[in-house]
């Protein structure tokens, strides 16, 4: 009878001679490492011009109705000088220093302003239509507004109405609608002319943009069928 111990028979653990190399070896082998596809093409960004902007006429009109400010100032003084003269034989200018004289040329002022914002790039008969706008204003606005620096509110209904046609009849406002009509129409004109060249500038910028675009979209398609005709061709 063998009494031996039974696990005698059992495989024994491999030598650490036999372990060391295969260890080496394992070691030893090169990692795979992913390499990126030297094929693919960088990211490319293309940049499309964007649709042009329409010019205003606005900028210089304002510009334009401030020195025609300027000028009916100039006139108005002018005329009320003669005015004076006619009447009292004397030349006095003392009228300047007056805040009533500045009544109609701040209302000629803001009228213009208001035309030529609205009118912008129209042509000459759209100013002439806003210079007798400027006038009523003018007219009207100053008219009202003298009566109220002189208590008009004070008055009955019937001395109001009354004081309100003199000031109305009164030469010297009649006058300033008229120059200021005459002022805003020549004024009219210089921006009306700017307003024309600055129109056609943007139908040519329009025709130009869109000429452009339609050789893109005609290139991009021609490209397109050729790349198709080529994987056709390879296939």
């Amino acid at each position: 009878m063998d009494t031996a111990n039974p696990d005698s028979n059992a495989e024994a653990p491999p030598a650490a001679s036999t372990l060391a190399p295969a260890l080496a070896s394992t070691l030893a082998s090169p990692v795979a490492t992913p390499v990126a596809p030297t094929g693919a093409l960088p990211a490319q960004v293309i940049y499309l011009p964007s649709a042009p902007v329409n010019r205003t006429n606005r900028l210089f009109g304002s510009l334009i109705a401030l020195v025609a400010t300027w000028v009916y100032g100039g006139l108005m003084a002018l005329v009320i000088a003669v005015l004076s003269v006619a009447i009292t034989g004397q030349v006095n200018f003392a009228f300047v220093a007056s805040a009533t004289f500045y009544i109609p040329v701040l209302f000629f002022a803001g009228a213009m302003l208001i035309v030529v914002v609205i009118a912008n790039r129209a042509g000459w008969w759209s100013y002439m239509i806003g210079s007798a706008v400027v006038a009523l204003v003018v007219y009207f606005g100053s008219a009202g507004m003298i009566l109220l620096l002189n208590g008009v509110v004070l008055a009955t209904p019937d001395q109001a109405a009354l004081l309100f046609r003199e000031v109305l009849a009164n030469p010297i406002t009649v006058s300033t609608a008229v120059v200021a009509r005459e002022v805003a129409i020549w004024a009219g004109l210089i921006v009306s002319r700017r307003g024309k060249r600055v129109t056609a500038a943007n139908l040519v910028a329009r025709q130009t943009f869109d000429r452009e675009r339609a050789d893109r979209e005609r290139a991009d398609r021609d490209r397109a069928d050729r790349e198709a005709s080529a994987t056709i061709v390879t296939i």
